[in-house]
């Protein structure tokens, strides 16, 4: 095993001494040579117990440095061009057999590179468990002497490095004996090198392995690699033990920078079983774990995500010796891990019995289950102004977003599915979903389209109706005598609102109705009348028409007197119904099922309420239980739910609000 460098930046030392005397040349002329040492730094430094001689500031003895002279602007004479000296001990440089020279007057620029031989493209050695290997990638280079003058005294050039160095010291820990051999794994190699400047480029050339130790140890080693400046992501270590290949693994991506270094402590045990071979990143220490053994496992089948913890049958998984003879169930425990999600999961097997000891593990995928996304209508009407939400079904985890083929007529919020209704047309609405962690989408969109119209007459409300679509837009709307329809402010005679909208009859008794109108004012103020007069009318069916004709017929007569004033109020209700419409053309007092279809179309009495514009908070609304056919009417707030108020003797007095069926 060596002792590598552990230091990440080094500051070698050249220094310029007189280590032979000025000389003339054949032309009489002075001559001072060039001749360098440099100093030595010595630094121990502890990892895992064991003290590693650094040496970082030294160049190893017999390595080569490249100095290249360059004579200033105004410098004369003197050398120009490229001197390879050597390293040798205690600091010594040995210069070329022909020396570089200063010039007789000026100054020259000093710089210099090591390895000698670095060349445009420097590429560091894939095996650097050698002290030569790793001496040949340390690219580091001087450029400090910009301005040197000829001089006997010392002058020094700092080195610094070029390459980021990562140092790793691993400790065997339980169940492991001997380290056999570390690698760095997917290291980019190679760098572009500018020996003029000094400046280094990106890592570059097809990820490889970098070998940082490959000598069998007991106990512990260390070692250290430089490589150019990158970032690593994944798993950064392989560790080979007598128990098998334990894999060290980043976390998260991490960007190692030239010039600096890298310390990794790690402890390697054999696996518990039951446990990850992975750990995540620590500052300068942590543990991993080898699985050991002989044999080999294999899963088979299919697996997809459910939500729960997915394990293989017994059937599915195959375990071997080494010669590929297999191991009953019931000799071994199994031991599964991050099989919920979809992914890749991990089975364990751990011999039992006389197979105890043998341990083997595999991984298997968990596929991701088939989501669905689907609008509850395919085609919707809206007014223009309006806002609202189609609701979508979705079974996965993917995200939903949203989009409008004619943002012209209609936006949607893309997260969100919200439209916002701008101008008459028409447009689709389109929901895409993304696969998500668990589940995929064969059929990732789900579409519907949006007609936008702006509808003026109950005729052609009518008509939309009847062709299926959804109108429920349009309840509330203002009705004017002659038909006319308007959200506000309809023009003409205001007669009521719309308050239920339906593709089936709204009173089965007007063949063809869609509409139910409610009048905007009350019909009369009257007496209801005692409960001798309800027999015979059903109030579970859409009958308000036919409940009113009753109420007011020969059967509802006392001493030969209407005693049910307000349905003969709500009958002879004197607005027009507009021409065009169901008939019998009569107002009528609604049946206690097209109550409820009112309240279910706008969703509660409240809001029914507030559609139908009845804000005075004098009244509420009020539909009494007492009797089959359930009258609707308007009540005054101080009388309680459950008051009967069919009984005369209560001198009750309530107010009629009558509807027709269009």
């Amino acid at each position: 095993m060596r002792l590598q460098k552990l230091l990440y930046t080094v500051a070698a030392t050249l220094t310029l001494t007189a280590c032979s005397s000025t000389e003339e040349n054949t032309n009489g002329e002075l001559r001072t040579p060039i001749n360098l040492t440099y100093s030595t730094l010595t630094v121990a430094e502890t990892r895992a117990g064991a003290a590693i001689d650094l040496n970082d500031a030294n160049i190893t003895s017999g390595r080569t440095v490249t100095v290249k002279v360059t004579p200033n602007s105004g410098a004369t004479g003197g050398s120009t061009g490229d001197f390879v000296y050597t390293a040798g001990d205690a600091g010594a440089m040995t210069a070329p057999d022909t020396p570089p020279y200063y010039p007789s007057a000026g100054t020259v620029k000093l710089t210099a590179w090591h390895p000698s031989d670095a060349a445009a493209s420097f590429t560091i050695e894939t095996d650097q468990s050698t002290n030569d290997a790793f001496n040949a990638s340390d690219l580091m280079y001087s450029n400090n002497l910009t301005a040197v003058s000829r001089t006997a005294n010392a002058v020094e050039m700092q080195f610094t490095h070029k390459l980021a160095k990562l140092v790793v010291n691993i400790t065997a820990g339980t169940g492991v004996t001997t380290i056999t051999g570390v690698k760095v794994k997917n290291v980019k190699p190679t760098v572009s090198f500018d020996s003029t400047t000094g400046e280094v480029g990106a890592a570059s050339g097809t990820a490889t392995d970098i070998i940082l130790f490959k000598e069998g140890t007991s106990g512990a080693a260390s070692g250290a690699i430089v490589f150019p400046s990158q970032s690593l992501s994944g798993a950064l270590l392989d560790i080979e033990t007598d128990q098998g290949t334990a894999t060290y693994a980043l976390a998260a991506a991490k960007t190692y920078e030239a010039g600096k270094r890298y310390a990794l402590a790690l402890t390697v045990n054999r696996a518990a079983v039951g446990t990850t071979n992975t750990i995540t990143w620590a500052a300068d220490a942590g543990t991993v774990n080898v699985i050991p053994g002989d044999w080999t496992v294999s899963v088979s089948g299919t697996y997809t995500y459910t939500g729960s913890a997915i394990v293989p049958d017994a059937g599915n998984i195959t375990v071997k010796t080494a010669t590929d003879e297999d191991i009953a169930a019931g000799n071994y425990d199994v031991f599964v891990n991050n099989n919920t999600n979809a992914g890749e999961a991990t089975l364990i097997v751990s011999g039992i019995g006389v197979y105890a000891g043998k341990v083997a593990s595999c991984t298997y995928t968990i596929g991701k289950a088939a989501g669905s996304i689907s609008y509850a209508n395919a085609d919707v009407h809206k007014a223009v102004g309006k806002v609202f939400t189609n609701a979508l079904t979705k079974v996965g985890d993917g995200t939903a977003t949203y989009s409008s083929s004619n943002p012209g007529v209609a936006t949607v919020d893309s997260s969100t599915g919200e439209v916002t209704v701008v101008a008459v047309g028409t447009t689709t609405i389109t929901a895409t979903a993304a696969d998500g962690a668990n589940y995929a989408y064969a059929s990732p969109t789900t579409t519907y389209t949006l007609m936008v119209t702006n509808l003026t007459t109950l005729t052609a409300l009518k008509a939309l109706v009847n062709e299926g679509t959804d109108c429920s837009t349009y309840l509330g709307y203002e009705v004017n005598s002659n038909g006319d329809i308007a959200e506000k402010n309809v023009s003409g005679t205001l007669i009521g609102y719309i308050s239920y909208i339906s593709t089936s009859d709204v009173d089965k008794d007007i063949s063809g109705s869609r509409i139910l109108v409610i009048a905007s004012e009350d019909a009369n103020s009257c007496d209801w009348g005692d409960s001798d007069y309800a027999s015979g009318v059903y109030g579970s069916d859409m009958c308000g028409y036919s409940n009113t004709n009753n109420l007011i017929g020969p059967s509802t007569l006392r001493n030969g007197e209407r005693q049910i004033k307000s349905a003969d109020a709500a009958w002879e209700y004197s607005a027009a119904i507009p021409a065009g419409g169901a008939t019998p053309a009569h107002w009528f007092l609604p049946s206690k099922a097209q109550f409820d279809a009112m309240i279910s179309a706008c969703g509660s009495i409240e809001q029914l309420w507030e559609k139908l514009h009845l804000v005075n908070t004098e009244y509420s609304i009020y539909w009494s239980s007492t009797f089959d056919h359930a009258i609707f009417c308007i009540r005054y707030s101080q009388l309680g739910y459950g008051t009967s108020w069919y009984e005369k003797s209560t001198n009750r007095v309530g107010r009629v609000r009558a509807c027709f069926a269009y």
